[in-house]
């Protein structure tokens, strides 16, 4: 990657269009900046949770997380992304809720519900996008929405995506799981 090659991986026949990845220049950046974001944060989290219970179960919960986070930098398509985003929203749910009380559980179960939602919604975005290109690889978007007979389904489908991963993201006004989830969730989450 350092000499400008490229390397990827298909595993088909998963969730009908398979799991594409792809290790280029930027994408080895980003999945760098992320994995050297989260030893950071684990090496934080050892000392922050020594009075914490379950703390094996918050570790395999993050790990998780931490690789969603870089399947997400890898994605060479968007049903990958998509798919990586769930798993890291599912795991998310799992660190948020870790202490176990009402308000955690209560903020948890907010996430978790805007986490699905949002991610039915951009499904529904990436169906109505891959109706009018027929395909979802991001390399090869820009040209196959060029050829699109219907701009006005492109546009749908594009805010249908944004409302989608702005859920996810707590993108404003889209954000009510957020100020609810961060106080209650352990620091290093």
């Amino acid at each position: 990657v350092i000499q400008g090659n490229m390397v990827s991986f298909e595993l088909n026949h998963i969730c009908g269009l398979g799991i594409a990845l792809k290790l280029d220049g930027f994408r080895a950046l980003y999945a760098g900046i992320a994995a050297f974001m989260w030893m950071m944060t684990t090496i934080f989290t050892k000392e922050y949770l020594h009075h914490y219970q379950h703390k094996l179960r918050y570790m395999i919960f993050t790990l998780i997380t931490c690789g969603a986070t870089v399947g997400v930098f890898l994605s060479a398509d968007l049903m990958t992304t998509f798919i990586y985003f769930e798993v890291m929203s599912i795991a998310s749910y799992v660190m948020v809720a870790h202490d176990q009380t009402q308000d955690a559980l209560r903020a948890a179960e907010t996430y978790l519900a805007v986490a699905v939602i949002g991610g039915m919604v951009m499904l529904m975005g990436l169906f109505l996008l891959y109706s009018q290109t027929h395909t979802l690889v991001i390399s090869e978007l820009f040209v196959a929405c060029e050829h699109s007979q219907n701009p006005l389904l492109l546009f749908i489908s594009g805010c249908l995506i944004l409302v989608g991963f702005g859920a996810k993201a707590g993108m404003f006004p889209l954000h009510i799981w957020l100020p609810k989830a961060h106080p209650v969730a352990p620091a290093p989450a």
